[in-house]
């Protein structure tokens, strides 16, 4: 083998391994969203021409360093070119198929929870974690309740303002520090307002009306250490969005008085799953929906909670209450979710209410999609309409 051949040699094989490495993470992006059938030709294309411009003798190192750096430009536009979905962003099509990917690996939350048959899969997602770290001028105070405790987070300012933060999780899974470091975020979207994390009890070993019971207490808890309702916005998400509304209908029924304003992440507000989306969203659900064809043989997730009452109890499934005298409301959820329709009724009977509501029903998104924060253009676009609603309500 003579030197020139030898040098071409290696230089072909560094350049394949590199191109491997590069383009194919690229094409592994483009077949997880889809991407239109014309992408794949422009890719193709880009490589070869790369390849053959890069065996020209007559290219100096610099050079072949910008045909490279040209080649991956066009390969990273022709990703955002040829996605399937204009009204979603590059990075929302990632992260929401980026879900679904991994969610068929088995080792997401969305599996754990319709795996509750094993209750060592709950026990996993409620194993104890490191303790998270509290920001500098944050402190938490660990409150006992009769039944569950609070976290509450305060800064250095006293505060009258308060967020009662009420986590998901199916009614299986604890307070845990993807929640603990979402109330940092919602303090300090809240201009540093105080913010009290339930820990409520779990199914199956407490069933209804356990949570509700632990929220009503911890509200009642709260009023007692001098926050005023008409301070005090709810938030939940998920589970918690269901507990934040069945909290809110109960105040009402009872003739207690209610939040400043309640804030619903996509809730999960029908046990009895009968709305259309249960359907319609049913293989497109990236973190709760089945793949394409198979039939649905149990509900999306697991109804421990509810014990041996019926499902249309609207202390147990919100979305069968009614809205009447309700404080101003947003609710948030992602146009893929199986519980898109549980959204869409709260806010079409609120409306009949005349409750000041808005509905985001984000294209695209996924269940929880907001706790992406600043890494989605569409979760930074809701964080400042939550922003929003909690300085127009509050302040």
């Amino acid at each position: 083998m003579n030197k020139e051949y030898k040098n071409k040699f290696y230089k072909n094989i560094s350049f394949f391994i590199s191109a491997t490495i590069v383009f194919g993470f690229i094409l592994f992006l483009m077949i997880m969203i889809h991407s239109k059938w014309y992408g794949f030709y422009i890719l193709l294309f880009t490589v070869s021409t790369l390849y053959y411009f890069i065996n020209l003798n007559s290219w100096k190192i610099w050079q072949s360093g910008v045909l490279w750096l040209i080649a991956i430009i066009i390969a990273i536009s022709n990703l955002y070119i040829s996605k399937p979905h204009k009204n979603i962003s590059l990075l929302g099509s990632i992260a929401s198929e980026g879900v679904r990917t991994i969610n068929k690996l088995g080792v997401s939350p969305g599996i754990f929870l319709n795996n509750f048959s094993s209750k060592s899969s709950i026990d996993i997602l409620n194993k104890e974690k490191p303790l998270w770290k509290i920001p500098n001028g944050y402190k938490v105070e660990s409150h006992k309740l009769s039944s569950s405790h609070i976290e509450l987070l305060k800064n250095n300012v006293k505060q009258d303002k308060l967020i009662y933060q009420l986590h998901g999780g199916a009614y299986l899974v604890k307070l845990n520090n993807m929640h603990r470091k979402n109330s940092i975020v919602l303090s300090k979207k809240a201009n540093g307002a105080d913010v009290a994390s339930l820990d409520y009890r779990l199914a199956p070993e407490y069933t209804f009306p356990s949570a509700l019971e632990d929220a009503i207490d911890g509200w009642n808890y709260l009023l007692n250490l001098g926050y005023k309702p008409d301070n005090i916005i709810i938030v939940g998400d998920s589970a918690g969005g269901n507990l934040a509304l069945s909290l809110s209908l109960k105040l009402r029924d009872d003739g207690s008085k209610m939040p400043a304003g309640i804030i619903c992440v996509s809730p999960w507000a029908d046990l009895a799953e009968e709305g259309d989306s249960y359907k319609y969203n049913l293989y497109l659900d990236p973190t709760f929906g089945i793949d394409e064809g198979m039939k649905k043989s149990k509900p999306i997730l697991p109804t421990e909670y509810a014990g041996n009452i019926d499902l249309h109890n609207p202390y147990i499934s919100p979305v069968y209450g009614n809205y009447k005298r309700f404080p101003p409301m947003l609710v948030i959820v992602g146009s893929y979710e199986i519980f898109e329709s549980d959204s869409i009724t709260i806010y079409e009977k609120a409306i009949k209410e005349n409750v000041n509501v808005k509905l985001i029903d984000q294209d695209g998104m996924f269940h929880d999609y907001i706790f992406m924060y600043d890494l989605l253009p569409e979760s930074n676009a809701v964080w400042n309409q939550i922003t929003s609603f909690i300085n127009q309500t509050l302040y």
